[in-house]
């Protein structure tokens, strides 16, 4: 315990001392232990070669850290902020998860709807597989829309041969992928999907008449006394006033702040099933050239966040060892 206390006291006085010039600034509220936690993200920060990082604690829904490094511009003018939005690949699925089943519970939407006849869709091609006309909400949702794989790239190709330039625009990837034969009939197996998230997304769109960021921010956490949670956008969307600063980078169609993330986990499970009893070990991890992004659910009820704008060879759960370790140290 008293090495313990004797890392924390270093970490204390070198902060109360200042940082070096060549270190990128770090913001945030001040909280115990949380240099320790900077050191990781410093590190780290440096190994993925990025500009700007997030990270956010919360414990039993009380934000215990929260902090931001680096900068938010490309000039390195403005020092990212604990709010900043960054880009969070496929951490954004458990959310389109949630936002979708609120659609539900609220009476907008029937998960078991078949997706081509909610959005009324005409195939580019010949129907040669009747059953693509099967696939639901809920097939999407569950990763198992049966055209992952070969019939996806079939559609691709088959937009492109057509004079569609990327990115190819949801609903005519759809009219292709209905022309296509299906490698597994809707709902008999489970394989890992980008696209059927993408499909959600716009599915929450055409539902409820705004995008499907703006359904995070106001639909989402209604229920829980949030009308409008700042913390959600689009990347390259014009700044509001009042918004946190967002971070341009490939980090996918969502950015988030790494709070908004710890209260998003308070409330939902990765599933996008509201957080209503137990408290099962959960982890998402979202990846992209842009992107390195982390939703941490632990059965102590911490949850963890963390994103940073850039890729590297940094694993996620190496990050996620050396972050948690810190917190046993501290807590």
């Amino acid at each position: 315990m008293g090495g313990s206390f004797a890392w924390l006291a270093c970490a204390a006085a070198e902060s109360a001392f200042g940082r070096s010039p060549e270190q990128p600034p770090v913001a945030g509220p001040q909280s115990y232990g949380v240099e320790l936690l900077d050191r990781v993200m410093l590190g780290y920060l440096n190994r993925i070669g990025c500009t700007a990082a997030t990270l956010a604690v919360s414990r039993k829904g009380m934000l215990t850290h929260s902090r931001g490094y680096g900068w938010s511009d490309r000039n390195r003018t403005r020092p990212a902020q604990a709010d900043t939005m960054i880009g969070i690949a496929s951490c954004e699925k458990p959310i389109t998860a949630a936002a979708v089943r609120q659609l539900a519970r609220n009476g907008q939407l029937n998960l078991d709807t078949r997706l081509f006849a909610l959005l009324r869709l005409e195939p580019r091609g010949q129907v040669t597989d009747t059953r693509v006309r099967d696939i639901t909400i809920r097939h999407l949702l569950e990763h198992k829309a049966g055209w992952q794989g070969e019939p996806l790239e079939r559609a691709i190709a088959a937009a492109r041969d057509q004079g569609h330039r990327d990115p190819i625009g949801v609903e005519t990837l759809l009219g292709y992928l209905m022309a296509q034969k299906l490698r597994d009939a809707p709902g008999s197996r489970s394989d890992y999907c980008n696209f059927c998230y993408d499909t959600l997304r716009h599915v929450l769109a055409r539902v409820s008449g705004m995008s499907a960021v703006a359904v995070f921010r106001r639909v989402l956490f209604r229920p829980h006394g949030i009308a409008d949670l700042r913390g959600f956008e689009a990347p390259h969307a014009a700044q509001r006033s009042g918004d946190p600063s967002l971070v341009w980078n490939d980090g996918g169609p969502v950015s988030a702040s790494a709070p908004a993330l710890c209260t998003f986990m308070r409330y939902y499970w990765l599933t996008g099933e509201p957080r209503e009893r137990g408290n099962p070990l959960w982890q998402m991890n979202g990846s992209l050239p842009g992107s390195t992004a982390l939703m941490l659910w632990r059965p102590d009820g911490t949850d963890l966040a963390f994103i940073f704008n850039g890729r590297g060879d940094a694993n996620h759960d190496e990050i996620k060892r050396e972050l948690e370790g810190v917190l046993h140290r501290v807590a």
